[in-house]
């Protein structure tokens, strides 16, 4: 299946994306294609099966080669379209800015440059307030059918006339694009375990570029195509008893125009779920199963999208266009997958071999015992077989050896532990 030839207009915004880009990277072109599509249509279509158009995107390239052509074509189009109200800053500062923002734009579209950077902030401060943000985007995505409620606020210093008015503070139908853009090093090393176990990430499209590093092309302005301006327009008119205000305000609960999957379509959702339970069962074993948690999910959100790229005015979702979606979710999670077994675990493994090494070389000529590994806490937090493994790696890399020794020059000798010293073979 051609992953860069997507139904209808995405075509188009993507081709648009490629001829406007001083560094061609048709991977991010194409996600550049469904955040557009994705937040155009979002908050006022969905399926049969409850699904919307919102989805999270995540863009990977090395730095400085066109990650950053995706804002400038959704801002663009848009511009063009005149709905630059869907138009959001650039990420949150916390989950009261997200209920803040949803407020005023139920529906909205941010591009957050350096994901990976944040990410990581996030994790290492231990930033409760970009940790509650990230837990009310990961609400607002699986409620794009339903009403996002702040946590409650204490009202005891609130003047009576405003109590109603903050109690009442809720979003329906949230309808929230995002794309993040990192360099490969930043977003996986942000990544560990509890990341992947808490069902953040397997709610993004992530794609990793595999381009190599080029020198951008001069390129010279150019008007997006009349065709996907025109789209962006007649997906977003108000019809029937729909007002800009009913469209745009979160306090009311609007209709949406429901599509149908047609009974192949329903079929080929079925074999996916089917396929995805096996492989979840194969990938237990790494505790990587959480990322194909949600790819059926992000399977027919798409399929929604690319109905109505395909034609603005459709009423059924095929068998084509499902299929279509389904091949890119499976092709990209699975991509994934391998970069986090590669990447992520093997930077967990890296960072406890470093902190066993230091301990050991923190006790000097001592070293330690058989018995302080079983006892003491650095070791404790790890499986028996990690520890093994640990120490028999830094063996055979000739960082620590097993002697015996006499500890304080007392007793019998044990035997002990002890790092290799860097400086000890160049005598």
């Amino acid at each position: 299946v051609n992953l860069f030839s997507p139904p209808g207009v995405l075509k188009d915004i993507y081709e648009y994306s490629e001829q406007i880009a001083h560094i061609s990277q048709p991977a991010i072109s194409m996600q550049a294609a469904l955040s557009l599509g994705s937040v155009a249509l979002g908050r006022m279509y969905r399926t049969n099966m409850n699904n919307f158009s919102s989805l999270f995107f995540m863009c990977i390239a090395k730095s400085g080669q066109g990650k950053e052509n995706v804002k400038t074509v959704v801002e663009t189009i848009l511009d063009h379209a005149e709905h630059s109200d869907l138009m959001a800053g650039d990420g949150y500062t916390s989950s009261g800015a997200i209920y803040s923002l949803l407020r005023y734009k139920p529906t909205h579209i941010t591009v957050m440059d350096e994901f990976g950077k944040r990410l990581e902030a996030i994790s290492n401060a231990g930033n409760t307030n970009k940790e509650d943000g990230i837990q009310t985007l990961m609400e607002a995505w699986g409620r794009c059918h339903g009403t996002l409620r702040p946590d409650n606020y204490s009202l005891m210093a609130v003047q009576e006339e405003y109590k109603e008015k903050m109690m009442n503070r809720v979003t329906h139908k949230p309808a929230i694009t995002l794309v993040g853009l990192s360099v490969p090093k930043n977003f996986y090393g942000a990544l560990n375990s509890g990341r992947i176990a808490d069902g953040f990430l397997n709610r993004f499209v992530v794609v990793e570029s595999n381009e190599p590093r080029r020198v951008g092309d001069l390129k010279r302005y150019k008007e997006p195509p009349t065709n996907v301006v025109n789209w962006v327009n007649y997906v977003r008119r108000l019809k029937g008893t729909l007002s800009d205000a009913a469209r745009d305000n979160a306090e009311l609960d609007l209709n949406q125009i429901v599509l149908e999957f047609d009974k192949q379509s329903e079929e080929l959702l079925q074999d996916f779920a089917r396929e995805i339970i096996k492989r979840q069962d194969i990938l237990e074993k790494d505790n990587l199963e959480p990322l194909l948690s949600r790819s059926r999910e992000k399977a027919m959100r798409l399929a929604l999208l690319c109905t109505l790229a395909s034609s603005a005015d459709a009423t059924k979702i095929t068998a084509d266009v499902t299929k279509w979606a389904i091949d890119y979710i499976r092709y990209y999670d699975l991509m994934f997958i391998e970069a986090c077994r590669d990447k992520v675990a093997s930077s967990a493994t890296e960072s406890k071999i470093k902190q066993v090494l230091s301990f050991i070389r923190s006790r000097n000529g001592e070293g330690i015992s058989k018995r302080e590994v079983d006892r003491h806490e650095l070791f404790r937090s790890m499986k028996s077989y990690e520890v093994k493994e640990i120490i028999e790696r830094l063996k055979n890399a000739g960082e620590i050896q097993e002697i015996e020794i006499k500890v304080g020059g007392k007793g019998r000798p044990t035997k002990r532990l002890v790092a290799v010293d860097s400086n000890f073979f160049e005598e």
